[in-house]
């Protein structure tokens, strides 16, 4: 008989009585059933010594004598009994050659691999592309991630190697958490952290003004109680004294809101003054509130003549003035004085046609300023007061304006 095919033959025999006296259904500790692969000791039997495949490997086979090389594996003749549960004689291009399955492929036995819960990162019930069973890949999520105190705890992830792994803890600044991670937008200030804002659906820090979008316009009457004021509910202080002295919170305090509208900015400015006086012939020597605006934003040296513009509300006058270009058609103006003549709230609409500066969108900035005068006494004025900055130049000076930001949808 030919040596090789006697040889292959004694192989044969001596995997069957293996098969019958050893440990059949153990599990290997590379995920593979025993039963589904070689025994450990295999190589010390003997086996056609030869390097390449013998005659005729690769071609269709239903027994081993049908091969020259002893051994039919898969419906081919093959180099070796290829008996292991994730090696294969009939892959593409290696046909007769017994080679180990890809990586993430089922195993030629079925059932031959282990298949774990992700969470354990164990086998993954797929071939390793060595021989043996995978474990759940590199970057498989093994935990749920979650957010609590503003801080992230990424979802833990499988190593490659059996282990669950966590990457460190992420604060979320400026935003704040979501369900299972933090916010990456936000819609309101409530989505940031309390030294940052909500502008155009980002946190940011931001020192200037915010007026916040409407779609529709407040009542112009002086009292701004209704509900679309409301719906700001944040207010801005006015309480740089820039020149004169301010005695106490009852000698003067000043406040404002903002808001605007695809149709226009809206102003609302509430004063507290405890000696209300409207007694000479400039307002700006009374009680009065100057409202500036620089809508290119340029904060130039001087003032521009093309918009930058300075708007006067004498207390208990009758009109009111733009000083610098005379743009008042269709901006509308009320002034409501206390009963007990302590104090008075200015709201003001201007629309942006009027002041024809850029087209109104969440995100655009102005340059903006209120003044705030202040005559206690029936002669010239007191004290004056400033929303931005601690110079008395804003009637002559853009530079000393501050920012208004419109905030948005």
């Amino acid at each position: 008989m030919n040596t090789k095919l006697l040889n292959g033959l004694r192989y044969a025999a001596w995997l069957f009585v293996a098969c019958l006296v050893g440990p059949a259904c153990s599990v290997s500790t590379d995920g593979l059933y025993a039963g589904s692969q070689e025994p450990e000791d295999a190589a010390v039997v003997p086996v056609p010594d030869v390097m390449m495949p013998p005659p005729g490997t690769g071609t269709a086979c239903a027994k081993n004598t049908d091969c020259a090389s002893g051994f039919c594996a898969e419906g081919v003749c093959c180099d070796s009994p290829c008996s292991a549960g994730c090696s294969s004689c009939n892959l593409p291009d290696l046909k007769g050659r017994c080679s180990p399955i890809p990586p993430g492929m089922a195993p030629r036995l079925e059932n031959a691999c282990r298949k774990e819960a992700t969470q354990t990162c164990g086998f993954d019930g797929t071939c390793d592309g060595i021989g043996g069973c995978r474990k759940h890949v590199q970057g498989t999520e093994c935990g749920l991630s979650s957010c609590a105190n503003n801080t992230e705890q990424p979802a833990s992830k499988c190593d490659g190697a059996g282990t669950c792994v966590s990457d460190a803890p992420k604060p979320c600044a400026p935003y704040m958490c979501s369900v299972r991670a933090c916010s990456t937008e936000c819609r309101r200030n409530a989505d940031c952290t309390p030294d940052t804002l909500c502008v155009s659906r980002k946190c940011e820090k931001y020192e200037g003004a915010i007026a916040m979008y409407n779609d529709s316009s407040p009542s112009v009457d002086g009292v701004g109680d209704d509900q679309v004021w409301s719906r700001v509910n944040t207010w801005l202080d006015i309480k740089n004294v820039v020149s004169g002295t301010v005695g106490s919170t009852e000698d003067l305090t000043a406040r404002m809101k903002l808001m605007w509208t695809p149709l226009a900015l809206f102003v609302l400015v509430e004063v507290n003054d405890s000696f209300l006086t409207n007694d000479s012939a400039e307002a700006t020597r009374d009680d009065a509130v100057e409202i500036f605006l620089d809508l290119n934003r340029s904060k130039g040296e001087t003032y521009d003549g093309k918009d930058d513009l300075q708007y006067l509300f004498g207390w208990n006058d009758n009109d009111f003035t733009e000083t610098k270009l005379n743009k008042r058609q269709d901006v509308t103006w009320a002034i409501q004085t206390a009963g007990n003549r302590r104090s008075y709230t200015l709201e003001a609409r201007f629309p942006w046609s009027t002041i024809a500066g850029p087209a109104p969108a969440a995100g655009l900035r102005i340059g903006f300023q209120v003044v705030i005068d202040d005559d206690d006494d029936g002669a010239d004025r007191d004290a004056q007061v400033v929303w931005s900055g601690t110079r008395t130049d804003s009637a002559t000076r853009p530079a000393s304006f501050g920012d208004l930001l419109l905030n948005g949808p």
